[in-house]
């Protein structure tokens, strides 16, 4: 399992498990598995889930009306890709082990 924070050309952070796919050794994309938007939030009237004392998390489905779970994107979608902090790829997996 590779968790990833990816960046999107429109400014979303989507965590998930990322693969890369490639097809006879061309890079196709990549392949994210239970995908989540995250936003970050300073108020704390939101149903969130605690980083640290000043910032906060919440985690929602990346395309909620979606009954797939696993999703290909093409390269030119994501700008960014980076290691998510400990806390939120551990916010990210209890999250993601309530729904199996």
């Amino acid at each position: 399992m590779t968790i990833k924070i990816a960046i999107s050309r429109n400014g979303e952070q989507i965590i998930s498990d990322v693969k890369e796919v490639s097809s006879e050794d061309n890079f196709k994309g990549y392949l994210l598995k239970n995908p989540q938007t995250v936003l970050v939030s300073k108020n704390e009237n939101l149903l969130l889930e605690e980083v640290d004392e000043s910032v906060k998390i919440i985690l929602s489905p990346w395309i909620p009306l979606s009954k797939d779970n696993e999703i290909f994107v093409i390269p030119d979608y994501i700008v960014a890709m980076v290691e998510p902090l400990d806390k939120i790829t551990e916010i990210y997996l209890e999250k993601i082990n309530e729904n199996d």
